[in-house]
């Protein structure tokens, strides 16, 4: 009998192991190939055994010299195509073959243990690290089966026991992917994994890890998760997680750009429960960076004014100068909070920011020095009303109150509360007679 292309193939295909040792025998080639017919996938007869679980025919075929290591059009090892049909004798009958195949990669950098990850398979996952598969593979982004974990759309409870097994198999929890340098913290809290996110701390995972934008686990989530102008209410799986970051140690006065503080992250997003929350956590309400900007300035460009109010209320300073970039005149200027306020024409702000104790005399065009602000000078009343009260004294009680206040310092809300005065006197320190907030 002739031997002809495909007869191994129909032979496996209809379990047929006797004609399927005859051919071997008959000296059928044992690493031939077949070709779909759109050309999609290239895979051998070893591939196509593995794939439907034919354990005798994958014994034969590596008797009569079949490579083990055969890739398919996409890379892929036969041990692969075992776990992904979980045909677990097969894949161990391979790996007591040649027990260095474990760690195989297909062409995207992925190995058994990554797709074994990927797709929940717990015995898949048990059995390969028994066989000594390293638990830090990455793929060729860099993501290990850690990490895939944390982002798979996989059955959430396998998943879970998944990231169980490659945690107690050693597995680092702060190794970085290489194209964002993120962490599977960080990729946790981005896809709102709360059960991940647990894990991962409760394994030591750093939460002050940054990534290569500069973003910690929090702010990470925050600019992933929240949309500005659609913040009011924050989904709740995000303030668990943020929640259990702050209690696992993350540093909320982180200072190396922007992106990496909490506070400034949340009032970019015009986030005010969790400019609220930080805030009550005790972040530095006046950190600046290199550009000065303040996240009362910040907020005072966006006219957000429950933000606005929440950093009024733990005592931010508005005199301080940052940089401020208007893309429609294409020029950088450097004001304070109440300079931009009344050079926008954001004239709530200004009378806000009067109210609760800023000092007129910094306005130099009141006193006669420098250019009056166009907006200013289109609003006749508004400046003729600034005149006026930077040419009277404050009460004694409003002098009285900002002094208070600045001694108190940064978190005066909760120093105030401790005072042995009359609570009337404690709401006028709080401002609760100008914010409303309460």
């Amino acid at each position: 009998m002739e031997l002809t292309h495909g007869q191994l193939y129909h032979a496996a295909d209809d379990d047929d192991l006797e004609r399927f040792r005859e051919l071997v025998h008959m000296g059928a080639d044992v690493d031939e190939s077949y070709e779909d017919h759109m050309n999609i996938s290239t895979k051998s007869i070893l591939h196509v055994c593995c794939g439907k679980g034919r354990v005798e025919m994958v014994n034969l075929l590596l008797d009569a010299g079949a490579y083990i290591g055969i890739n398919d059009k996409w890379g892929q090892t036969p041990l692969m195509y075992c776990v992904m049909t979980q045909f677990l004798e097969v894949a161990e009958c391979l790996l007591d073959r040649d027990p260095t195949i474990v760690d195989d990669q297909d062409s995207f950098g992925k190995s058994a243990l990554h797709m074994a990850a990927d797709n929940g398979l717990i015995d898949c996952v048990k059995m390969l690290l028994s066989r000594g598969a390293f638990v830090d593979i990455q793929n060729i982004e860099g993501y290990t089966p850690l990490m895939i974990c944390c982002f798979s759309k996989s059955d959430p409870d396998a998943l879970n026991s998944i990231m169980k097994l490659l945690i107690e198999a050693g597995a680092n929890v702060d190794i970085t992917e290489r194209r964002s340098k993120r962490t599977a913290l960080q990729m946790a809290a981005v896809t709102l994994n709360v059960k991940a996110v647990e894990m991962l701390l409760q394994a030591g995972a750093d939460p002050n890890l940054l990534d290569g934008a500069g973003r910690s686990a929090i702010t990470s989530a925050i600019c992933s998760k929240v949309r500005p102008n659609y913040s009011r209410n924050i989904h709740p799986d995000l303030m668990t997680i943020i929640i259990m970051l702050i209690q696992a140690g993350s540093n909320l006065d982180l200072g190396l750009c922007e992106v990496s503080n909490p506070l400034i992250t949340a009032v970019s997003r015009q986030a005010e429960s969790l400019v609220a929350l930080f805030l009550s956590h005790g972040v530095n309400v006046n950190i600046t960076f290199a550009s000065k900007a303040t996240a009362i300035l910040l907020a005072t460009t966006k006219g957000d004014l429950p933000c606005i109010k929440q950093l009024l209320y733990y005592n931010t300073r508005l005199d301080m100068k940052g940089n401020i970039y208007r893309r429609r005149e294409q020029m950088e200027y450097f004001f304070d909070s109440m300079e931009f306020a009344v050079d926008d024409g954001k004239f709530d702000l200004v009378r806000l920011y009067y109210d609760v104790g800023y000092n007129l005399s910094n306005l130099k065009y009141l006193f006669g020095e420098g250019n009056i602000p166009k907006a200013l000078l289109d609003n006749p009343e508004m400046h003729m009303w600034l005149n006026e009260r930077s040419r009277n004294p404050r009460s004694l009680l409003d002098i009285s109150i900002k002094n208070v206040r600045e001694f108190l310092g940064l978190m005066p809300c909760e120093k105030v509360k401790k005072l042995p005065i009359p609570t009337r006197l404690k709401d006028m320190l709080l401002l609760k007679h100008i914010l409303h907030i309460f």
